[in-house]
This record gives structure tokens, C-alpha cells and sequence, in this order.
């Protein structure tokens, strides 16, 4: 091998090097929002569970 190949084949592993560390970061980011957002999905369904259940025990002892 020449210089001027392993030249070429050092800047291109840099250039793939960098391409890889963006992308993990955008990766961790979409990780962070789905999992923001599933804990934000879950305290919504539980919310409505205990409006639910509040409501029920109400509405049964007004009809009962």
C-alpha cells in the first residue's frame, strides 16, 4: 500500500467515524422522547382510570 491510499483510507474511516457519533446522538435523542413519551401515556391512562373509578363510586351513591 502507498501513502497516498492509506492517506485516503484514514480520512475516510474519520469521515465514517463522525457519521457514526451523529447518529448515535440523534439516536439517543429519539430514545429519550419515546421514552418521555411512554411515561407521559402511562400517567394519562392512569389518571383516567382513577377519574373513572371516582366517578363511578359517586355516581353510586347518588343512585343507590
Amino acid at each position: 500500500m502507498d501513502d497516498r491510499l492509506i492517506g485516503q483510507l484514514t480520512a475516510t474511516v474519520n469521515n465514517l467515524t463522525k457519521q457514526v457519533e451523529g447518529l448515535q446522538t440523534r439516536v439517543d435523542a429519539l430514545n429519550n422522547t419515546v421514552n418521555t413519551g411512554r411515561g407521559f401515556l402511562f400517567g394519562l391512562l392512569m389518571a383516567a382510570g382513577g377519574l373513572g373509578a371516582g366517578l363511578s363510586q359517586l355516581l353510586e351513591r347518588i343512585f343507590k
